[in-house]
Protein backbone atom coordinates (compact mmCIF):
# COMPACT_ATOMS: atom_id res chain seq x y z
CA UNK A 1 0.00 0.00 0.00
CA UNK A 2 0.94 3.52 -0.68
CA UNK A 3 0.29 6.09 1.52
CA UNK A 4 1.21 10.16 0.41
CA UNK A 5 0.49 13.68 1.83
CA UNK A 6 0.95 16.23 -0.16
CA UNK A 7 -0.48 19.65 -0.52
CA UNK A 8 -3.61 20.15 -2.95
CA UNK A 9 -2.91 23.73 -4.49
CA UNK A 10 -6.04 22.36 -6.71
CA UNK A 11 -8.79 21.08 -6.50
CA UNK A 12 -9.73 20.72 -10.12
CA UNK A 13 -7.71 17.84 -10.54
CA UNK A 14 -8.87 15.82 -7.54
CA UNK A 15 -12.24 16.04 -8.79
CA UNK A 16 -12.38 12.89 -11.26
CA UNK A 17 -10.09 10.65 -8.52
CA UNK A 18 -12.81 11.44 -6.19
CA UNK A 19 -16.12 10.76 -8.15
CA UNK A 20 -13.94 7.60 -9.32
CA UNK A 21 -13.36 6.18 -5.74
CA UNK A 22 -16.95 7.25 -4.69
CA UNK A 23 -18.40 4.52 -7.26
CA UNK A 24 -16.78 2.00 -5.33
CA UNK A 25 -17.14 3.22 -1.71
CA UNK A 26 -19.91 3.60 0.15
CA UNK A 27 -20.31 7.14 1.71
CA UNK A 28 -22.66 9.65 2.38
CA UNK A 29 -23.75 12.78 1.02
CA UNK A 30 -21.23 14.85 3.11
CA UNK A 31 -18.39 12.80 1.85
CA UNK A 32 -19.24 13.13 -1.86
CA UNK A 33 -17.50 15.38 -4.07
CA UNK A 34 -20.76 17.15 -4.55
CA UNK A 35 -20.51 18.46 -0.92
CA UNK A 36 -16.80 18.54 -0.69
CA UNK A 37 -15.92 20.25 -3.83
CA UNK A 38 -18.13 22.66 -3.48
CA UNK A 39 -16.73 23.85 -0.32
CA UNK A 40 -13.10 23.42 -0.52
CA UNK A 41 -11.42 26.75 -0.76
CA UNK A 42 -14.11 27.74 2.08
CA UNK A 43 -13.27 25.36 4.05
CA UNK A 44 -9.71 24.00 3.49
CA UNK A 45 -7.59 27.62 3.08
CA UNK A 46 -4.46 25.64 3.16
CA UNK A 47 -5.29 21.90 2.71
CA UNK A 48 -3.50 18.83 2.67
CA UNK A 49 -4.35 15.55 0.60
CA UNK A 50 -4.04 11.60 2.25
CA UNK A 51 -4.30 9.22 -0.16
CA UNK A 52 -3.74 5.77 0.46
CA UNK A 53 -3.23 3.23 -3.05
CA UNK A 54 -3.29 -0.19 -3.41
CA UNK A 55 -1.59 -1.75 -6.66
CA UNK A 56 -1.75 1.48 -8.60
CA UNK A 57 -5.82 2.24 -6.96
CA UNK A 58 -7.13 4.60 -4.64
CA UNK A 59 -9.06 3.44 -2.15
CA UNK A 60 -8.74 5.85 0.27
CA UNK A 61 -8.87 9.93 0.15
CA UNK A 62 -8.90 12.75 2.86
CA UNK A 63 -8.54 16.28 2.82
CA UNK A 64 -6.99 18.29 6.38
CA UNK A 65 -6.50 22.12 6.81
Amino acid sequence: MQIRLQEALDGAPLGPTWRELETRAELSFFQSWTWTGCLLEERFPAPLLLSAAQDGVVVALGLFN
